[in-house]
């Protein structure tokens, strides 16, 4: 699977890309993956973008710091789709899944 997944902050201090390939784990349910984006900065808001090997598109625009940490991960909508990116309770962390 080609799909990379790139979260930065609003200032661009913090830029973290990951592979789902070779950095996700799998998560509890079927067809869905772990990724976790370590070393995040608090007072900032976060950008996720994913390349799909074809294009890049945007997941979320400008999420709170402190939004992302409320965030507990979803599951799938039972349509075939992957359930929406989601945040980790560790403040040095958010996993997102796809």
């Amino acid at each position: 699977m080609p799909h990379k997944f790139t979260l930065t902050n609003d200032d661009g201090s913090y830029t973290q890309t990951l592979a789902v390939a070779s950095d996700a784990q799998a998560g509890d349910t079927d067809q869905v993956v772990l990724l976790t984006f370590t070393n995040m900065v608090e007072h900032h808001t976060y950008t996720l973008q994913c390349d799909n090997g074809d294009s890049t598109y945007t997941v979320f625009k400008d999420v709170d710091y402190d939004q992302l940490q409320n965030l507990q991960p979803q599951d799938d909508d039972g349509q075939g789709g992957a359930a929406p990116p989601a945040a980790g309770s560790s403040p040095s962390g958010a996993t997102g899944s796809s």
